[in-house]
């Protein structure tokens, strides 16, 4: 079950459906806090002591009594008491209606509308997706960005706000925009968190100047004109970053193993590029469909993943800090300097 999505979660999308077809769908637009009430993913997160059990006398051994655990606390759902997890005393919980009200804050300021808002694994992570701007590169191929708030209401999730351009609508999609950019901000839940939340607040104009220089590349992007001799070109210069040689492995069986590499991505990205292309005849043959078909490859292939049965070549990507993000990046500056 990727998208994680159980029956003890809710989900709302706006407009369209998600592709696990759960959740509602609703065609007006809607405040964080107004949907967040209605659909009922206004739960709160209660802390409860936590205490053991009696132990009865057994074979002469005494009896022992209930007792409370010091320092330790169960994070628990307030609409159906099902405990999430268990924290300490410094755990500081942030409620999914105080991710909403930061969302409407982050609206007032930005303009931005709820694309989707859900909750996974039974409660235990908030997710809440912001329509933050769009625009048309070429004849009519729209580009939307988001702002993606998520949070946990286990020990080690972090409430973050990114900028990403994944439309999150389930776990799986929240791991794609997660591991395609950087968190603009992480609030950890500490006693000071909330301060820390009002400062970010003051400074979302980052925010909106990171989707405006978005903006200016991809219709640079789209101004430069890629035919199949350009991409093939690019392609092949791409996927030498991708796989790079190996200095201390210069066999003719790893010279074998990494041009199989190579080629299998130069395939996969030309049939990238060339399936959009046949399919619209707005911005994909220029060099943005070919960085779009680049991001493609590198958000979906195992080896960038790390999902590769090499485990040498895991290690490599991540001392080459071949990420999706990184690699994403590089595949844009590879083709913007098509422009010199």
């Amino acid at each position: 079950m990727s998208h994680e999505i159980t029956d003890t979660d809710r989900a709302v999308f706006y407009k369209k459906s998600a592709w696990h077809k759960l959740g509602i769908v609703i065609e007006e637009s809607m405040s964080p806090m107004d949907a967040a009430r209605k659909f009922g993913l206004d739960f709160d997160i209660l802390s409860r002591p936590i205490q053991t059990v009696p132990v009865p006398s057994i074979d002469g051994m005494p009896e022992v009594e209930p007792m409370t655990v010091p320092g330790r606390f169960a994070q628990v759902r307030s609409d159906n008491n099902v405990p999430l997890d268990i924290v300490s005393g410094r755990y500081e919980t942030i409620q999914n209606m105080e991710v909403c009200d930061l969302a409407e804050r982050i609206g007032q300021e930005t303009g931005a509308k709820v694309e989707s808002m859900f909750s996974i694994k039974g409660g235990r992570e908030f997710c809440l997706l912001l329509q933050i701007g769009s625009w048309v590169l070429g004849k009519d191929d729209p580009s939307v960005a988001y702002a993606f708030l998520h949070t946990g209401h286990v020990g080690n999730i972090p409430l973050t706000l990114r900028s990403t351009r994944v439309r999150v609508v389930c776990d799986n999609t929240k791991r794609m925009a997660m591991a395609g950019s950087k968190a603009a901000f992480t609030f950890r839940h500490t006693r000071n968190v909330r301060n820390r939340i009002d400062l970010a607040v003051a400074e979302i104009q980052s925010l909106q100047d990171s989707i405006a220089q978005e903006k200016e590349i991809e219709s640079t992007l789209a101004g430069i004109d890629i035919d199949f001799a350009w991409a093939k070109k690019l392609t092949r210069e791409f996927s030498a970053l991708l796989v790079p040689a190996d200095k201390k492995d210069d066999s003719k069986l790893a010279k074998k193993i990494r041009d199989g590499r190579r080629e299998r991505a130069e395939g996969k990205i030309l049939e990238n590029f060339i399936g959009e292309v046949s399919q619209t005849e707005a911005a994909w043959e220029t060099g943005y469909g070919l960085s779009e078909a680049m991001g493609q490859f590198v958000q979906h292939d195992r080896f960038i993943r790390g999902g590769d049965v090499d485990p040498t070549l895991r290690v490599r990507a991540a001392l080459l800090d071949n990420t999706q993000e990184a690699m994403k990046e590089k595949a844009r500056e590879l083709v913007l300097a098509v422009r010199g």
